[in-house]
Formats: structure tokens, C-alpha cells, sequence
């Protein structure tokens, strides 16, 4: 993989990432986007889950440089965005919304693109290797230093 195209693709989950946030807190950037009708509270959370699930694993897979990852987002990317653009077109079709309409087409895009990333990574390898074994430790070393931190706080407020 290219540094551009690892770099859009960091870009990308990071603003998937804060499309999850925005619409997890029902912010009017993101409730306008949503052409539904008949959506409460709780769909806008649902949604927020899976923009969030569908940026984190980019992020992993660009950070971590696992390009074998890409085939299991490019899937998810497709089995998102199909059924969210047919039913966004049996809805334009019965309502002319143009709304449902550029629904439908963004939905169509972002599919292209899964089926690219499906496409181009299915036969990559899962690297193993140093990259994976880093952010591991990272994480796994992560309650240690939030205990670290605990007891310096604590020790602070003494």
C-alpha cells in the first residue's frame, strides 16, 4: 500500500470515527445527513455503532499496515452499504425524495470502494509480524499505566 492511499484511508476512519461521535450525540451535522423517516433516538446510536465498528477497523488495518485486514472491511463495506442503497432507491421510487436519491448514489460509492478494498486485499496475508506484536503490547500494557496514573493522581490530592 501506498503512504497516500494508507494516509486517505487513516483520514477516512478518523472521520468515520467523528461521524459515529456526531451522531451518537444526535448532532444536527449528522441527524441531517440521516434521510430515513420514522427514526428515534436509539437508530441514531445504532448507526453511530456501526460507522464507529466500521472506522475502527480501518484504522487498525491502515495503522498497523495489515492490508490482508482490508478483505473482512471491504465485506463489511458491502454488506452495509447494499442494503442501505436499495432500500434508499425503493424509497426514492415511491416518494421522489431527492434526498433518498443522493442517499442512494453515496451508498452505491462506498460500496464500489468496499468491493475495491475486498477485491485487492483477499489474497494479502495477515502480517503477523512486529507491527501487530507493537500495538498489542500497547494495549496490553495499557492497564498497568492507567494504574500508574491512578496512584499519582491519588497521591497528588493527598
Amino acid at each position: 500500500m501506498t503512504r497516500i492511499v494508507r494516509g486517505i484511508l487513516l483520514l477516512i476512519s478518523v472521520g468515520q470515527l467523528l461521524m459515529a461521535l456526531a451522531f451518537c450525540f444526535q448532532l444536527p451535522l449528522a441527524t441531517a445527513l440521516w434521510p430515513f423517516p420514522g427514526t428515534t433516538p436509539l437508530t441514531y446510536i445504532f448507526v453511530a455503532s456501526i460507522i464507529a465498528a466500521a472506522g475502527a477497523a480501518t484504522l487498525w488495518a491502515a495503522w498497523t499496515e495489515q492490508n490482508g485486514a482490508f478483505a473482512g472491511i471491504g465485506l463489511d463495506y458491502l454488506m452495509i452499504t447494499i442494503p442501505l442503497g436499495i432500500l434508499a432507491m425503493q424509497l426514492f421510487a415511491t416518494t421522489g425524495s431527492m434526498g433518498m436519491l443522493l442517499f442512494a448514489a453515496l451508498c452505491a460509492l462506498c460500496a464500489l470502494v468496499g468491493g475495491a478494498l475486498l477485491l485487492w486485499s483477499r489474497r494479502m496475508p495477515l502480517d503477523r509480524g512486529l507491527r501487530a506484536r507493537k500495538c498489542f503490547t500497547a494495549i496490553d500494557n495499557l492497564p498497568s499505566k492507567v494504574s500508574k496514573l491512578y496512584r499519582t493522581v491519588s497521591w497528588l490530592s493527598r
